[in-house]
Formats: structure tokens, sequence, C-alpha cells
């Protein structure tokens, strides 16, 4: 399938399921890409997202950072870190904060720890989501139906409906970072890939399998 007509097929789609996710946009090749505008942003999401989940990894990277004990990065209640079930148990932990924000919001409204952040830090405001081509409906299906959807999808092969779910890139819309360059479809795709590595966690392989 040509670019032209995936993209003009994805937006097709979206024009459907658009009104059941409207803190979003859909992102295209074309769309303008993401540089953070601290200084006007009037969010500013170190502020506005009271919960970041964090795996252990990424407890690790954000230690090594910082130059911090990981009991200084997670919320703690009585010197032990809170889980929360409802959360995956690959990332179970959430990210401490101070005053309300971030601990590591700068006053310069940016992020003082930037090369260790969290997975999800570093996929805002983008996200990948599936849909049910058929009914739709968002769709949460088991990781390896997702990564076969986005191997379709960035093979430019994601016409078929009967191949099952389509993954669209949305943008929160109440982010005002859309302020760079137009994104090139080769630059589009990095980010479609990227964003659902970070966003997905892979599941661990068979015993004896790293």
């Amino acid at each position: 399938m040509a670019g032209e007509e995936l993209d003009e097929w994805l937006r097709e789609l979206w024009g459907r399921v658009a009104s059941r996710c409207p803190e979003f946009d859909l992102v295209l090749p074309g769309t303008a890409s993401f540089v953070c505008q601290a200084a006007g942003c009037p969010a500013h999401c170190c502020r506005v997202f009271t919960i970041v989940p964090l795996g252990g990894r990424e407890v690790v990277r954000l230690s090594r950072a910082s130059g911090l004990p990981p009991l200084e990065l997670v919320e703690c209640e009585d010197g032990e870190p809170l889980t929360h079930r409802a959360f995956p148990p690959t990332r179970p932990y959430f990210l401490a904060r101070r005053e309300g924000v971030c601990r590591f919001l700068g006053a310069d409204l940016l992020c003082c720890q930037y090369e260790g952040r969290p997975d999800a830090c570093r996929v805002y405001p983008f996200y990948v989501f599936f849909f049910d081509p058929a009914t739709y409906l968002p769709m949460r299906p088991e990781w390896r139906m997702m990564r076969s959807a986005v191997d379709r999808l960035t093979g430019g092969n994601a016409v078929r409906a009967e191949l099952g779910p389509v993954p669209l890139l949305l943008r929160h819309a109440g982010c005002p970072g859309s302020a760079g360059p137009a994104l090139r479809r080769v630059g589009w795709l990095t980010l479609v890939e990227e964003t659902f590595r970070l966003q997905y966690d892979e599941p661990p392989g068979p015993a004896g399998e790293p």
C-alpha cells in the first residue's frame, strides 16, 4: 500500500473512532513533530500526571542517572515502596513526588534528570492505541498480536480488516509541544515503533529463554 493511501485509510478510521478519544489527535506523516514548550505550557505534564508507574529497570536507570538510592525515587510508606495492584506487574511502583509535582521538575519547568527519566515520560505526548477495524472499538490484544499489527503498519499493509487490530499513533491534545518540523515518513515510522516499545512491555519468553 502506498504511503498516501495508507495515510488516507488511517485518517478514515480515525474519523470513525475519534469521538471515543477526545483527549487525543491523530499523528500521521506531515504532522508537526514534538518540541517541549515548557516556558509557555499551561499544563506541565510533570504536574498534571499524579501517578507515573515505574518498573524495576527504570528505577535502576534513574538511580544511576541521579545518584539517588531507589527508595528516594519511588513513593514509600513506612520505608517501603508503595505499589498498586491495578498496575502491570512489570511496573508496580510510583515515581516520587514533592509538594504535588514530580520531584525532578526544575525551576525552569524542565526535567532535572532527563537522561534517566521513566518510560512514561519518554513516550509522552505520544501513544499507540489499537482499534477493531470492523467495529471501531478500542482493543487491548495480547502482546504478540499488537506486535504483528505494528509490523504490518510500518510495512505499509494495514488495510485488510481480517488481519486484526489496527494501531493508531495518537498525541495528547492538551500538550502544546507540536511546534517542530513536520514529521517525514521515516521519522513517523520510527516514532510508531519507539512509542510501541516504550508503552507496551514485551512478555517474558518460555522458561529457560532470556
